[in-house]
């Protein structure tokens, strides 16, 4: 007897030092697999309850004119979480699902849950893109993704005390729609989506939301809360200085950047706004472009610029810079921020308006979703005072089929036009600057 109690004492012992060590043990009683359909995403728990904290997921995106379906296919999601004890653990949440973003405008979706124990915080989302599509004027075309591992910082740092909190992730990308001709001079269009990411808190979820799949309209809080969380990061990035010429083929562009802020601030990628010229392929000129057939040649120059701050909420479809109120207008559409050619798709369009740039370290390459990436995954993360140049030299061309013939059509800028740069990371913010 004296040693049967003396075991028992024992094992309970170093069963409550397990659970202070990890208090996630007892809050995590089964993991979470789930799979989806397009425009939806389902979850199976192993026969366990859905958890007290949930990922919910808004999206208003820009699309180009005729996009009804912009399917994104996630393959998992974590989060950061820290426990009252000060030990701190990477917790998954979902594995899989797949959601078209166009039905989250004004919209969250439940798209996972986990349990966490009261008095901790979640610092950080991790969600991971691993496919993407679109539905335009009736033909579906894949899409490339600029950066498929989205790392989102969680504003406000609440203490996770309700019974039901949640990350309400605000996925706003850009659909950018690159239009070109191909090698016999018919038209051949590309997908790139370029994302933009803020996540906050939502305390008090609403009973019912824990169920995945639960489709619930955004109060007036959620959209404030957004906007102020988005504000705050991207305001503290200041473009310092910017460069772009073209000589001949060969183009030279350049951005420093700078944190000016107390915290952290992630870039997924940026985007250059404007009338550029090209060479080299079947040219069908677009009524808006003076210069589709011409290169131009110039010296380096150093421009300054002006940085306008704008909410991913109040911008789709709109130029770059200008802002207002996304969330209740529904998803933007149009040519504007996130359409790339010359809005005809009455003829061929022989270049784009919007060149987007992965980040790869210090170094920009042009992403035109023509089977011509080789650079890893787009982010890059300022430190509190760091200032960053990220810079791109060599020729902007387009693989016209697929890559089957090279780079069939050249991308230059004009010497004297203004150009918009547009960095896209925790929310996004703009800049212009003038080729030499």
């Amino acid at each position: 007897m004296k040693y049967g109690v003396g075991a028992a004492a024992l094992a309970l012992a170093i069963i409550a030092v397990a659970i202070i060590a990890n208090p996630y043990l007892v809050n995590n009683p089964g993991k979470t697999t789930s799979n989806g359909s397009a425009g939806s995403s389902t979850s199976q728990q192993a026969n366990q309850p859905p958890g007290n904290f949930l990922v919910l997921l808004t999206d208003p995106p820009t699309v180009p004119a005729g996009t009804t379906q912009l399917n994104v296919t996630y393959s998992s999601i974590t989060i950061q979480v820290k426990y009252a004890n000060g030990t701190s653990a990477s917790v998954p949440v979902i594995a899989s699902g797949t959601v078209n973003l166009l039905s989250l405008v004004n919209v969250s979706q439940t798209i996972g849950s986990t349990n966490i124990p009261a008095g901790s915080t979640v610092s950080s989302l991790k969600f991971v893109i691993s496919s993407a599509s679109a539905t335009v004027n009736g033909q579906t075309f894949p899409v490339t993704i600029l950066s498929s591992q989205l790392v989102v910082p969680i504003k406000g740092g609440q203490v996770i005390n309700q019974t039901r909190s949640a990350a309400l992730l605000d996925l706003s990308p850009t659909l950018v729609e690159v239009d070109a001709t191909n090698s016999t001079g018919g038209a051949v269009s590309y997908y790139v989506l370029v994302p933009s990411a803020t996540a906050i808190v939502k305390s008090g979820a609403s009973q019912g939301q824990e169920k995945v799949g639960t489709k619930t309209q955004l109060d007036q809080n959620d959209k404030t809360d957004l906007d102020s969380a988005q504000k705050t990061v991207m305001a503290n990035v200041t473009i310092t200085a910017a460069t772009l010429h073209t000589a001949g083929n060969k183009t030279t562009f350049s951005v420093t950047l700078k944190n000016q802020g107390t915290s952290n601030a992630t870039i997924f990628g940026l985007t250059l706004h404007g009338n550029f010229s090209s060479s080299g392929a079947p040219s069908i000129a677009c009524a808006q472009t003076t210069s589709s057939t011409s290169t131009s040649s110039s010296s380096k120059s150093t421009t300054s610029t002006t940085t306008t701050t704008s909410s991913s909420h109040g911008n789709q479809g709109n130029p770059p810079g200008q802002t207002g109120s996304a969330h209740g207008q529904g998803q933007g559409q149009g040519k504007g921020e996130g359409q790339g050619g010359c809005n005809s798709r009455n003829g061929a369009q022989d270049h784009p308006d919007t060149i987007p740039f992965k980040v790869n370290a210090t170094t920009l390459a042009p992403l035109f979703g023509d089977g011509s990436d080789h650079v890893g995954s787009s982010t890059v993360t300022l430190k509190a005072g760091q200032s960053i140049t990220l810079s791109f030299t060599g020729v902007i061309g387009i693989k016209t089929d697929n890559g089957q013939h090279g780079q069939n059509l050249i991308i230059g800028a004009n010497s004297g036009t203004s150009y918009t740069i547009r960095l896209d990371g925790e929310g996004f913010q703009t800049a212009q600057v003038t080729a030499a």
